[in-house]
């Protein structure tokens, strides 16, 4: 969302009732407050002045554009309604109700609703990225990259653009393509985590660890303590081979915060794949201590006892997890698996004990 026109039509708003005594300097510093409490702020202001003119349509849009940076909570569709009620011609107003059904993906009515801003005089490059997207999800690639190349065109200094032409060109597989827009709109997303996530991931599936690897760490240097970020790096170093770094990834995620139980998993995955199994049933009962019902967990230690040769405390893990969830796929079939491997053993020993003892002698030729 542009801030700075944010603020700059709530100030002029707030101009238009001056003459309201309770519309104080305070009250305007607040509401456009650049701290933490920026947005709530806003919002009551909002909601406080639509009490009293419900009728105002600026007022409204700037709810709108609120609601929108928020990801359409369950509050939009029927603002929407009372707005579109207002005026059901004004293009922002069609934009936004085109942009919350998209969220929605409620397809249909988004072209609708866009068709009719158009029809209506919208052609600005955020409404032809709108549109855009609308289509990229509809399938109608053509279209989405004619609207997009309308976006650049009023507007080539806009990444998110060329960032979004990436993503269609991602839609229908043209990787090559995709990642060279995205790349492209990075500038515009510098400082946003996900953003960088997501482009990180892209190279990661396509191989290119080492650019996956220098976007992910720009993206922990944004957001250190995200879990999501620690464990694609060391899916990154996983797939570079660098399995000692990736298990350090996860275990410094995990020492910092026992709650993690996401890297915990991740990091008892791969014990069991270097058949570390007395590490990997420590790390899984340090995720129990934190929640004994995680069944991923339970299966983990169910796992490494079998591997161990300990089939009860194997079946007792398994029977743990079925007792949670009984049509859980993994722990129905690899229990079964524990419990014929234990009935053939005991069946050996059972052979073994009943095969009597005899003396050979062997004649001398």
């Amino acid at each position: 969302m542009d801030y700075p026109l944010f603020r700059t039509s709530l100030v002029v708003l707030l101009a238009m009732f001056s003459c309201e005594s309770r519309f104080s300097n305070y009250a305007i510093h607040n509401a456009v407050s650049e701290s933490g409490e920026y947005q709530r702020e806003a919002a009551r202001y909002i909601d406080q002045n639509l009490e009293e003119y419900p009728e105002n349509l600026d007022l409204a849009i700037l709810k709108l554009k609120l609601l929108k940076e928020q990801g359409w909570p369950e509050e939009s569709f029927v603002f929407l309604k009372n707005t579109l009620s207002l005026d059901s011609s004004h293009t922002t107003v069609l934009e936004m109700t085109a942009d919350f059904h998209l969220s929605q993906r409620n397809l249909d009515p988004a072209l609708n609703y866009a068709g009719l801003a158009e029809k209506n005089g919208a052609q600005s490059a955020r409404f032809y990225q709108l549109k855009s997207r609308i289509y990229n999800e509809m399938g109608e690639y053509d279209r989405a990259i004619d609207y997009i190349n309308k976006a650049i065109l009023i507007n080539r200094s806009d990444f998110k653009s060329y960032y979004d032409k990436g993503k269609i060109y991602l839609s229908f597989g043209d990787t090559i393509s995709g990642l060279k827009f995205m790349r492209r709109g990075l500038s515009q997303f510098r400082n946003n985590h996900e953003v960088l996530y997501e482009v990180s991931d892209i190279y990661e599936k396509t191989g290119q660890y080492d650019e996956a690897l220098n976007l992910i760490d720009e993206a922990i240097s944004f957001a250190p303590d995200s879990e999501k970020l620690r464990i694609k790096k060391a899916d990154i170093l996983l797939g570079q081979n660098r399995t000692e770094e990736a298990k350090n990834v996860l275990l410094a995620a995990v020492n910092e915060d026992s709650t993690r139980v996401d890297s915990g998993i991740q990091l008892g995955k791969i014990h069991l794949e270097q058949f570390k199994y007395d590490s990997a049933i420590e790390i899984a009962q340090q995720i129990l201590n934190v929640d004994s019902l995680f069944t991923e967990a339970l299966l983990i230690k169910a796992r490494a006892y079998d591997g161990k040769g300990f089939l009860i405390s194997s079946l007792n893990n398994y029977n743990q997890i079925l007792s949670i969830d009984s049509l859980h796929k993994e722990a129905v079939n690899e229990s079964e698996k524990v419990k014929r491997k234990r009935a053939y053993l005991q069946k050996l020993k059972e052979e073994q004990e009943a095969i009597p003892t005899f003396d050979f002698f062997l004649q001398k030729q």
